[in-house]
């Protein structure tokens, strides 16, 4: 890694201290207050239900019910839908087994829009809890689900030293089945349970990477951590640098980042005629460094964090790094840009700041709450969505390209990729 100068140590440490409160109050706000509620119509009471004479089941209902009423951030627009399904399902999981019972739960929050909450039933939150606690085991590899032309995994990255490395998988391939059998779409995403295991045991692949014919792929599993890290490269004729940001963050990334800037521009002595930041696969929730990265190329008020109690506006006081306030700016984005790089994508783009340059985004920026439930299970609540400046709310409308490109992450590879290609292409014209 590139050592920093002492000036870019110091901006570091500035841009730290100078945001960490602008973020921590918008995390507060993330967590957001509980709204007046009117109890559910034709509810058996108050929040308070008489915990002696009601079925777990209906309890259970009841608590749902209020947590998305109270936190779903864009409740407004879900009103009529979630109280109809109150009196559709309230009194159809009493008494039910435990496959009906998510059936019915599971149909009740599919009439809310998309994202909008999700269930876990007791059984699988212990599950999903101890999995957590243990170290990961697989083949090492940042991956997507997608649909067309048929349903397969999308490999966003492979992490540096993985079994996936090893065995030759690369970012851009897609996996059409695992052990013989295919991916299908009732499956969906979760059909990397079946590429986990135990290390040491070998999984079978079939690959298939872009305008190449598919192949086997046999990757023994192993006990890992799943990072990855920033790539970049410069195009010396045009002084054009590139960075593409993993799907994860990961501690020391800001660091890096400012390591190849400093790269780039050789301490400031080498101008950019312009930058772009790849956030394609960019999906990291916390730990993204978006205050940071604000700082560093954004100023002034740039929207606010919105929950269904309150708003928390966020302010930003720009810092010119290595020129970084002034470099042309062009952020290539995809179904893939979420969590707070497609707010970063968003705000790049509200404030004038700099071109968008691929597909649009899908809105997946607001911020999950988790309520436990009377039976518990739990219930996950979008919570928080972003407001820019210009009033576009990302988590409804996610972010459109200010220059389309039709180009899936499946259907470009190294070296010819015409998302880069244009906006290359737009910086030196």
């Amino acid at each position: 890694m590139l050592e920093l100068n002492p000036l870019i140590m110091a901006l570091k440490r500035y841009l730290l201290v100078l945001f960490s409160a602008t973020l921590l109050l918008a995390a507060a706000a993330c967590q957001g207050g509980v709204a007046e509620t009117s109890p559910p119509p034709g509810s058996l009471g108050q929040a308070g239900i008489d915990e002696g004479g009601t079925p777990v089941e209906a309890r259970t209902f009841e608590a749902l019910w209020q947590a998305v009423e109270e936190h779903y951030v864009h409740y407004g627009l879900a009103r009529d839908d979630w109280q109809e399904a109150y009196r559709l399902y309230r009194n159809e999981v009493v008494g039910t087994s435990e496959e009906e019972f998510a059936e019915t739960i599971n149909a009740a929050l599919g009439m809310l829009p998309d994202g909008a909450a999700a269930w876990q039933s007791r059984a699988d939150r212990i599950e999903s809890e101890r999995v957590d606690s243990q170290r990961y085991e697989g083949v090492g590899a940042f991956i997507a689900y997608r649909d067309v032309p048929e349903p397969h995994i999308v490999v966003l990255e492979v992490v540096p030293g993985s079994p996936a490395e090893s065995a030759g998988l690369q970012a851009h391939d897609s996996i059409l089945s695992i052990d013989g059998v295919p991916i299908t779409d009732e499956e969906g995403i979760t059909a990397v349970e079946r590429i986990r295991g135990p290390s040491g045991s070998e999984v079978l692949l079939l690959v298939r990477s872009p305008d190449q014919a598919v192949r086997e792929v046999a990757v023994t599993r192993a006990s890992l951590v799943a990072f990855g890290n920033i790539k970049s490269a410069y195009f010396g004729d045009s002084a054009i640098g590139y960075m593409i940001l993993p799907p994860a963050a990961y501690e020391g990334m800001l660091n890096d980042f400012l390591a190849h800037l400093q790269a780039f521009t050789q301490g400031g002595e080498r101008p950019l005629s312009g930058l772009i930041i790849d956030l394609r696969v960019a999906n990291s929730g916390a730990g993204w460094p978006l205050d940071q990265m604000l700082a560093i190329f954004a100023d002034g008020s740039l929207g606010e964090f919105i929950t269904a109690a309150e708003a928390q506006p966020v302010e930003v006081e720009g810092q010119d790094v290595l020129g970084s306030q002034t470099v042309p700016l062009i952020v290539l984005a995809g179904r893939h840009t979420q969590g707070l790089p497609e707010i970063f994508t968003g705000l790049v783009q509200s404030s004038g700041r700099g071109l968008v340059v691929g597909q649009s985004t899908l809105g997946a920026i607001e911020g999950v709450q988790e309520f436990p439930l009377p039976d518990g299970s739990v219930i996950m609540v979008s919570t928080v969505s972003f407001v820019t400046s210009t009033g576009r709310d990302i988590g409804l409308a996610g972010v459109t390209p200010d220059v389309p490109v039709a180009a899936e992450w499946d259907e470009v590879m190294e070296g010819r990729d015409p998302v880069i290609n244009q906006a290359i292409e737009i910086l030196t014209n």
